[in-house]
């Protein structure tokens, strides 16, 4: 799975989550971004029906993403439901 150097590329420093002691609060950005992340990682793990499929397939360049990958869209909340988009696509059979 993605580890935190790679989170931190798309929406938050690792830095800032290293920060935060037990008792501190993420703010309404940063935990809205997790949530974004954690539901895509469910979504695509459930239907590459494990970990490493799924991440292979969000490093591997996708036709449908003009030949660039997935991991590459994680750093909007527009390029994260792009993603959702096309882990839709393949859960319902339709390639594009």
């Amino acid at each position: 799975m993605l580890d935190l150097e790679e989170i931190s590329r798309y929406w938050f420093s690792s830095r800032t989550l290293m920060r935060k002691d037990d008792t501190s609060v993420l703010g309404i950005h940063i935990s809205q971004q997790v949530i974004y992340l954690i539901l895509l990682a469910q979504k695509g793990i459930a239907i590459f029906q494990n970990k490493l499929d799924f991440n292979d397939w969000l490093r591997t360049p996708l036709i449908a993403l003009g030949n660039n990958k997935p991991l590459d869209y994680l750093d909007t909340g527009f390029g994260v439901q792009e993603i959702m988009n096309q882990l839709g696509r393949i859960e319902y059979g339709v390639y594009a």
